[in-house]
């Protein structure tokens, strides 16, 4: 071993990605105020809140940015079928959380 500082420092790593990978980091998005924006679902901020990170950046970009799939890809350094997953997957729990799919 030729650096055992090295070593501990990556065994540490991997120990602590196992517990930081699935913790869930709370977004608070503001409401939807119906005056300036009537045309938006007025659950939807919390519902967007309730997607992982990933899967919230690939639908809000996709949908409502129209970025392609490719550029979502490029900017999250992911293949294009893992933001086709992100955003079918973001979708499906959107539908289901606003009550459009059962």
């Amino acid at each position: 071993m030729s650096s055992p500082l090295g070593y501990l420092f990556r065994v540490g790593q991997t120990a602590a990605r196992r517990y930081l990978r699935w913790e869930r980091h709370p977004v608070e998005l503001p409401p939807v105020d119906q005056d300036h924006a009537p045309h938006v679902e007025p659950g939807l901020p919390g519902a967007l809140a309730g997607l992982g990170v990933e899967e919230r950046t690939a639908v809000v970009l996709v949908h409502c940015h129209g970025w392609s799939y490719a550029e979502v890809a490029e900017l999250l350094e992911v293949e294009v079928t893992t933001v086709n997953n992100y955003v079918s997957r973001g979708m499906v729990k959107l539908r289901r959380s606003l009550g459009v799919m059962s």
